[in-house]
């Protein structure tokens, strides 16, 4: 999250190299729209990339210096090295970017290109791979650093966050198919960001879900929002600190955590209802025909929205809403159909598997569900010829008290971990 008026430059590394991205044009703000998030091949002739009172000719390419970086997370993994660009780096970036900025835009995850969003209010264009000298020294810098091929990393995207302006939480890899596309450079695998300005207070990069322990504010002298204070005197208040009953102070504070628009309620929201992993489909209860009919992104919006605190004013939204975690029986959330362990007859294996298969059918490279909700007093397990897999072994002392389980997933290998042995499953 950033709230200051600072000037960022990211940097992008694909798992594949990124081969014509980039080689046209340099992208501003009129072709922004056509890129996605990130820069695509332009075609027509290339413009010159000298900027008046810059340099463009780099100094001799600077060495790493490894006492100037610091870990601040190992979950994610991050690191901040202080003095990464020089002041004269800084301001040829600057004097590069800034007559070609435009409102910044996000992924549209339906089509890969690019939507305006209200959770990214900065502004932002992007440079050319090996722009000219200057950049090109950086980006032999970053690869000597992270050790990625320079042929691996996206053009820079310089970024501007004015006063009041953010990013709010989110995943920078893609979650749309259209983006990891093999000519597209593949999926992202990690982010540089270098500033290229200084603000008195403000303008931090964050991990809200960073482990325990790590530092992902930035230091002892971050922001109050940087701290840890995101969703302003929600968090606070959530706690219920005036309630002298400690009950009613455990009730209140649940429900102002998790109720819409609270502090873990919105870092829930980066989470989707529904997760497809290669060819295996993730919900907490199940899925059933109508839900993939409906369209899966559909409902994975709509619970983001409502748990961000959105109002929901739409029917189609109200409807989808419904189906993923209403009380109804087949809701994504609240369906116990596969999760029974042991089906009373075997007429009610045979219904269930038959809707499974449907389902699983109607869902382009999905082979098989894994679902939690019902706790297995025999641990996890399978059934439905490896189509359905249930993973709630009841770990919670309130429940069965159970070791933890892990469903490991190796193409068609399918196995359970657990502290205690190593059991082997059939494939699925």
């Amino acid at each position: 999250m950033r709230r200051a008026m600072r000037l960022a430059l990211a940097w992008c590394a694909m798992t594949l190299g990124a081969s014509a991205l980039a080689r046209g044009a340099r992208i501003g703000p009129e072709r922004a729209a056509r890129g996605g998030d990130r820069g695509e091949e332009g075609g027509g002739e290339r413009p010159s990339t000298r900027v008046d009172g810059a340099d463009a000719r780099a100094p001799r390419d600077r060495a790493i210096e490894f006492d100037r970086i610091e870990r601040v997370s190992w979950r994610p993994h991050a690191e901040v090295y202080r003095g990464f660009l020089t002041r004269e780096e800084c301001d040829h970036l600057k004097a590069l970017a800034t007559p070609s900025l435009g409102r910044s835009t996000v992924v549209d995850a339906s089509n890969g290109g690019s939507v305006p969003s209200d959770i990214r209010t900065s502004s932002g264009m992007f440079l050319l791979r090996g722009e000219d000298d200057v950049v090109a020294s950086i980006e032999r810098r970053i690869a000597s650093w992270t050790h990625v091929p320079e042929s691996h990393g996206e053009g820079f995207q310089v970024l501007r966050y004015e006063f009041g302006q953010e990013y709010r939480p989110h995943f920078d890899y893609f979650q749309d198919e259209f983006n990891q596309k093999r000519e597209k450079g593949g999926q992202r695998v990690a982010t540089v960001l270098m500033y290229l300005t200084d603000v008195e207070e403000g303008g931090e990069t964050i991990f809200p879900d960073a482990e325990a322990g790590a530092n992902p504010g930035g230091g002892d002298d971050a922001s109050s929002c940087a701290a840890g204070k995101l969703f302003g005197d929600k968090f606070r208040d959530a706690f219920g600190v005036d309630e002298e009953d400690a009950w009613a102070r455990q009730s209140k504070a649940r429900i102002g955590l998790f109720s819409p628009g609270g502090p873990l309620a919105q870092q829930l929201s980066m989470h989707h209802t529904v997760l497809i992993v290669n060819d295996t489909v993730f919900a907490h209860g199940g899925l059933v025909p109508r839900h993939v009919e409906f369209g899966l992104d559909k409902l994975n919006r709509a619970v983001t929205d409502w748990m961000r605190g959105k109002e929901i004013k739409d029917d189609e939204t109200r409807q989808a809403l419904g189906m993923a975690i209403g009380g109804v029986r087949d809701s994504i959330v609240w369906h116990r159909a596969y999760g029974t362990e042991k089906f009373a007859t075997d007429e009610d294996r045979s219904t269930s598997c038959e809707l499974l298969g449907k389902t699983l059918g109607m869902i382009d490279g999905v082979s098989r569900l894994v679902v939690g909700h019902t706790p297995q007093l025999g641990g996890a397990n399978c059934e439905c010829n490896g189509q359905i897999w249930r993973i709630d072994v009841g770990m919670s002392f309130g429940v069965l008290g159970a070791e933890p389980q892990v469903l490991e997933i190796d193409g068609d290998e399918v196995r359970v971990l657990s502290s205690s042995s190593v059991r082997e499953k059939t494939k699925a």
